[in-house]
């Protein structure tokens, strides 16, 4: 209710507008949700109608029927906007809860109806949760406690829930194994055989062929030493489901899925892990010596290595970037404000105090975050930090260069069917502060 969705041929469909983007929106959705109840969209009802449809036919008998439904706070930031979530979490805490209280509902909901359809699992994607995104501690306090709650419901109406939050989850990996869900499934970087060890004899696993390095990309052989690999690391003593991580598009070559499905099929138990073949050179997805696994953005720079070590400063130009690339790193907009003044006042120019100053503690979060150091909500502090001290800085960048105006103009966008704009949001963000005009087309374009 109050939302705009767009069905997309090949595509899952893309959130167009949030139902609730302002505190005003949403206390009028609650206090109808309150006086009405839940109403189903005629979307979930036909999705309703069409799990009944796969009982009837008798799929039932021979296969298990699962459904997704979106996590408690998952589904809060897509009300709300993921970016103006990830605000109130570390601005107004109070509010994210009542948020995630109401979404909380209404996912209890959705899912009480499938399984009274006769659906057998609803894999509960809560990617939101992921340790990319948010602080562990950030999790356990926003986010578990509402999947437990969650889990004990979809229990007590006789169902079964799993758990899918994707990319880096190691350091949750203990959290989502009692948060009571009976499978977890995602990415889990770094790499599914640690998780194994980690929570295998505590819960079902079910993953991580590479859906983009491998399935895409990768030959039939490259899928089948992939899925051999995940069977002899993950699949002993059971407790094991191979799949892909996480979503694959719909362009995967159809005999790369054959080839992942017709050697599962092949492997039978007990597992004879010599029969295998040798696969010592084939990794899992998160492995450093995966096709997939990249380098940070940041490696061999010496300004940025530099600058993580600290040292004396040597000049009071030295200084006043060390400064400010600590209060970046600190998150204080007044200490930016305080040290881009004296930075001034010292005769350096307004280039100089954005590029080896600012910028450069905005790639050291960066760096920090591609080493699983930092989370977006790091990046999007910084990135305010950064922001609260440009007004002093941007007519300066202006006036620079004779009156030539900004450093360019940069057209930015997500394109149709992508609605995640946390990145998005951060690109602007940056370039904005290396003194470049934008122009934000949104989302969905």
């Amino acid at each position: 209710d109050g939302c705009e969705l767009d069905y997309l041929p090949y595509a899952q469909p893309s959130l167009v507008k949030h139902p609730t983007p302002t505190k005003e929106d949403f206390y009028r959705f609650k206090e109808k949700y309150e006086r009405e109840g839940f109403q189903p969209s005629p979307r979930v009802l036909e999705i309703q109608k069409e799990a009944r449809t796969m009982v009837q036919l008798g799929y039932k008998d021979t296969h298990v029927i699962p459904t997704p439904v979106g996590g408690p706070i998952t589904t809060a930031q897509l009300m709300t906007g993921s970016s103006e979530f990830l605000t109130y979490l570390s601005e107004d805490p109070d509010y994210a809860k009542e948020v995630t209280e109401l979404a909380l509902d209404i996912v209890k909901n959705v899912c009480r109806m499938m399984f009274e359809a006769g659906i057998d699992v609803c894999n509960i994607l809560d990617p939101f949760n992921s340790t990319d995104i948010l602080p562990p501690d950030t999790y356990r306090e926003f986010g578990l406690p509402y999947q437990k709650r969650l889990f004990a419901y979809i229990t007590e109406i006789g169902g079964i829930g799993f758990t899918h939050t994707c990319t880096f989850t190691q350091p949750i990996w203990r959290d989502i194994a009692e948060n009571g869900c009976l499978n977890f499934n995602g990415d889990m970087y770094p790499g599914m055989d640690h998780a194994k060890r980690a929570i295998g004899g505590q819960i079902s696993l079910m993953g991580t062929l590479s859906p983009f390095s491998t399935l895409m990309h990768g030959s039939t052989t490259d899928v089948a030493n992939e899925t051999k690999k995940l069977a002899a690391e993950v699949g002993y003593n059971g407790g094991f489901v191979c799949m892909p991580g996480c979503d694959i598009d719909w362009t995967i070559p159809d005999e790369n899925l054959k080839a992942m499905i017709d050697t599962c099929a092949s492997i039978k138990y007990p597992m004879d892990i010599q029969a295998l073949g040798d696969l010592s050179k084939v990794y899992l997805p998160g492995h450093p010596n995966h096709v997939g696994k990249r380098a940070p953005s940041t490696a061999g720079d010496v300004d940025v290595a530099e600058a993580k070590t600290g040292h004396k400063p040597r000049t009071p130009q030295e200084e006043v970037n060390e400064k400010l690339v600590e209060a970046i790193m600190e998150y204080d907009g007044d200490k930016a404000i305080e040290w881009v003044n004296k930075g001034l006042e010292r005769g350096m120019s307004a280039q100089d105090i954005v590029f080896d100053g600012l910028s450069l503690g905005m790639k050291v979060v960066g760096d920090m975050y591609e080493r699983n150091e930092r989370f977006v909500t790091d990046m999007l502090k910084a990135a305010k930090t950064m922001d609260k001290a440009m007004p002093i800085l941007t007519p300066l960048l202006e006036a620079s260069g004779g009156g030539a105006g900004p450093t360019g103009t940069v057209i930015v966008g997500l394109v149709r069917g992508n609605t995640q704009d946390i990145g998005k949001n951060l690109v602007c963000l940056m370039l904005k502060a290396n003194g470049f005009k934008v122009i934000d087309l949104g989302k969905n374009v």
